[in-house]
């Protein structure tokens, strides 16, 4: 009882806050990436008080890559797989990052330069079957990950119309050469996967 009651204690006085105060404070990783992270937002916060997020997809990259490998982030939010990718393919190796939403680029992008990420293309833009301009519909600051451009998700999410973009398929983004050597072509777009896959047709 004691123990639970001292939780419980840390958690209102402590992490609560954190989480309501929109603070915005500096985070290290377990694999020594420096990120700065904005509470309330899901993935930062985790970050913060973890040092990891989604720890099996985290696990499998780092089993997965290798030093001089080529990644491509299609969805790369606020860099946290970016920066586990960098990580493991070194400065021989390239990552892609893709995010479309121009807040959460403006966030990944300051990621990235507080680590020494030389290895990293950042693209703001939407991939998409065909060449288009594209609504970024951005979600609240406690899930910027629920950004899409898929209007119906953004209308069952409560999202709003943060921006519209350029949209392109990947080959158009990314050169084919590292499209057709990349390790790992990791889609995380909040609904719009069927979209990107049709821009892998050509």
């Amino acid at each position: 009882m004691p123990v639970v009651a001292g939780k419980r204690a840390v958690w209102n006085r402590v992490v609560w806050r954190l989480l309501r105060s929109g603070a915005s404070l500096e985070a290290r990783t377990r694999f020594g990436a420096r990120m700065r992270v904005r509470f309330p937002d899901t993935i930062q916060s985790y970050v913060y008080f973890f040092g990891v997020w989604e720890p099996a997809i985290t696990k499998y990259l780092t089993a997965t890559l290798a030093p001089g490998d080529t990644v491509i982030d299609i969805g790369a939010n606020v860099g946290y797989d970016t920066l586990l990718a960098a990580h493991c393919v070194g400065a021989g190796g390239r990552v892609y990052a893709i995010e479309a939403s121009p807040t959460v680029f403006g966030l990944l992008r300051e990621n990235l330069a507080l680590n020494d990420a030389g290895c990293v293309e950042t693209f703001n833009a939407a991939v998409c079957a065909e060449v288009g301009l594209v609504p970024v519909f951005l979600h609240d600051a406690r899930n910027l990950g629920g950004t899409t451009i898929v209007p119906a998700i953004a209308s069952r999410c409560g999202a709003v119309l943060e921006a519209v973009v350029a949209g392109r398929p990947l080959t158009e983004i990314v050169p084919t050469d590292a499209i057709l050597s990349a390790r790992i072509i990791k889609i995380d777009v909040e609904g719009a996967e069927y979209q990107v896959v049709r821009g892998f047709q050509d």
